[in-house]
């Protein structure tokens, strides 16, 4: 019913490995890989256009949701296990992996909409927080994420699993420049905050955030560039007790997001 692959030279397992690694590569093709049943599931289910699906005989014969799935997908091939050693960014292989097209997330800056609760990660690197961070947002409700272009590729598959399938029904926008972002959105009335560790900042819990606001969360080492800080219009702070110093970025970034909808 559909064509078998065996070998590990194959030029469509060579492809999808090529788009794991390669960030360069999933830019130029227009593609990124998803591996495991639920992440596959919630690309179709989201309406993401699944170009490729590999599958092994074990895993087929047991897919959810598996008459869904197939239909969504341009060309099906079924894989031999042993090959997953080769496909598999994890330590514990489900049998089903799939390059899917990119959605259209690079965004001019006055097309974005600016109602409601935004963040903007400011050249995160870490693809763990970035993927974080937008699942946080969608389980507390923020409107949309943006990233600007030296954040981590969103499409790095790290960031595509630790999304949890967020990513497919998040509004995602990449920016080209975060103070032309922060100056769109001032100009059409929204509240843009800088979170920063100062102890001369705001302290969350002291104020509540604008119907309309935008909050920019720094790179992990680095944190905000003194030059975007001094742009927002309030520079806010997590108050901390004991030695600790600051937080992982994502770790704050929930923290803040909540306080955002609180």
């Amino acid at each position: 019913m559909f064509e078998q692959i065996s070998s590990k030279d194959n030029r469509q397992i060579k492809r999808y490995v090529k788009l794991c690694t390669s960030k360069s590569a999933r830019t130029e093709a227009g593609a990124f890989p998803v591996e495991g049943v639920k992440l596959v599931y919630e690309a179709v289910r989201s309406g993401v256009l699944i170009d490729t699906l590999f599958v092994t005989q074990q895993c087929f014969e047991r897919l959810p949701h598996q008459e869904e799935i197939i239909k969504a997908s341009k060309q099906v091939f079924l894989i031999e296990a042993c090959l997953e050693s080769k496909l598999s960014q994890v330590q514990t292989p489900q049998g089903v992996y799939a390059i899917a097209r990119k959605l259209d997330n690079f965004t001019s800056c006055d097309t974005i909409e600016h109602k409601g609760k935004s963040i903007l990660l400011v050249d995160l690197q870490d693809a763990g927080n970035v993927g974080t961070i937008i699942r946080t947002a969608e389980a507390v409700g923020i409107d949309r994420v943006l990233v600007t272009q030296k954040t981590c590729d969103i499409y790095n598959p790290k960031v595509i699993r630790s999304t949890m399938g967020s990513l497919f029904r998040m509004q995602v926008h990449v920016v080209p420049d975060a103070a032309e972002i922060m100056k769109q959105f001032q100009s059409h009335g929204a509240v843009v905050y800088a979170s920063v560790v100062d102890a001369d900042a705001q302290s969350i819990g002291t104020f509540s955030f604008s119907q309309d606001s935008l909050l920019l969360i720094g790179n992990e080492g680095n944190g905000l560039p003194q030059t975007i800080a001094q742009i927002a219009d309030h520079r806010i702070t997590i108050p901390m007790k004991g030695n600790t110093e600051s937080l992982n970025a994502s770790m704050a970034a929930c923290i803040l997001m909540w306080e955002m909808n609180r």
